[in-house]
């Protein structure tokens, strides 16, 4: 079966889970009933909410702990919240144009407050700034070569802006520099 029949008709399962740098606390994301919990870094349950998600697959947490960033595929959308739910910005785009999305299915957010998202079903990766405005396209080898890019995944490094993204068919993990180069 296909990644979206499999996830039809499933109880609640994790998604995705994020640790904030600041503070250690852990966000995780889970389906089923669609919501965020918060945990501190000993485990100490420190809250959850549902939030407006439609299958969402991929969750971040700023540097700074001070929001986080959720894929929300099935709508196309992504949506940056509160660490206790407020929906901050909404960025519902569907299509292929730059800044949006065909089945966004991951994030990652760098020190500056860039959101990346894994922009699956249009093969390539995008940059946003903090206010969802498009940056840049990332865009790994997509060929008879080497493979479909199709990223399923997408972290980067706070340190110095390298982007990593697992391109799932192909079963590699490319890197990038910070400017949205592909490296290997």
């Amino acid at each position: 079966r296909g990644e979206r029949e499999e996830d039809e008709g499933q109880g609640e399962r994790p998604r995705d889970v994020w640790g904030e740098e600041v503070t250690g606390d852990l966000a995780g994301l889970g389906t089923g009933r669609e919501r965020v919990q918060v945990c501190g870094r000993e485990g100490s349950y420190k809250g959850e909410f549902e939030g407006p998600f439609i299958r969402p697959l991929g969750i971040a947490v700023d540097p700074k702990g001070e929001w986080l960033v959720s894929a929300n595929t099935a709508s196309r959308e992504i949506i940056r919240m509160s660490l206790t739910g407020e929906i901050l910005d909404r960025w519902k785009r569907p299509g292929s144009q730059p800044g949006q999305f065909r089945w966004p299915r991951n994030v990652a957010v760098d020190a500056e407050g860039n959101i990346y998202v894994a922009d699956t079903d249009n093969e390539r990766a995008q940059k946003l700034n903090s206010a969802g405005e498009f940056v840049r396209f990332i865009q790994g080898p997509n060929d008879r070569e080497h493979g479909s890019f199709h990223p399923r995944a997408i972290d980067v490094n706070a340190a110095d802006g390298t982007v990593y993204a697992c391109a799932a068919y192909a079963s590699r993990i490319d890197r990038f520099e910070a400017s949205g180069d592909h490296v290997q």
